[in-house]
C-alpha cells in the first residue's frame, strides 16, 4: 500500500523483493516466482551464506538470534513447537485450529502434515503420545 510502490507499478516498474533462503537450502529458490510486480533476489544464496554464516553475521552485529521463521500455521511445525506456541501465542494457535476445523479434510487429519490435527496436540497431555508420534519403548524387564 506504499504510495511510491503503487506509482512505480502503475508506471510499469517492478519492486525487488529480497528472500532469505540460505545456501543450505538452495532448492527452495528453484520455484518459479515470476510475477508482474516483483523481481526476486536471494542474497544469501548469492553470497553463499548458510545458516551458520547468518548466525555469525547476526552475532557480529550485536543482535539477538531470531527464532524460527515460519507461518503460524506451518504444517512442518513439530508438536513441541505447537505446544510452545500455544504457551506463548495462544491466539495464533486458536486461529490455526480454526483454519484446521474449517478445512474440508478428506485425506488428511489436520495441519500436522496430515498425520495429526493440531487440536489433538493441544488437547493431549504431554504424558501421552499424540497421533502420529513415534514413541520409543522404554520398558525395562530387570
Amino acid at each position: 500500500n506504499w504510495t511510491a510502490t503503487k506509482a512505480h507499478w502503475k508506471a510499469g516498474g517492478k519492486v525487488t523483493k529480497a528472500i532469505g533462503f540460505d545456501a543450505d537450502e538452495p532448492q527452495r529458490a528453484e520455484k518459479d516466482y515470476t510475477c508482474s510486480k516483483y523481481d526476486y533476489w536471494h542474497p544469501l544464496l548469492e553470497w553463499e551464506w548458510g545458516r551458520e554464516d547468518c548466525k555469525e553475521a547476526i552475532s557480529r552485529a550485536g543482535l539477538s538470534q531470531p527464532g524460527k521463521s515460519s507461518c503460524f500455521f506451518c504444517p512442518n511445525a513439530k508438536p513441541a513447537e505447537i505446544r510452545e506456541m500455544n504457551a506463548i501465542y495462544p491466539e495464533l494457535i486458536q486461529r490455526a485450529i480454526r483454519i484446521e476445523k474449517n478445512a474440508e479434510l478428506t485425506a488428511i487429519k489436520g495441519l500436522g502434515r496430515g498425520h495429526y490435527a493440531w487440536s489433538q496436540v493441544i488437547a493431549t497431555d504431554d504424558m501421552f503420545p499424540y497421533p502420529g508420534q513415534e514413541m520409543p519403548c522404554e520398558c525395562h524387564d530387570g
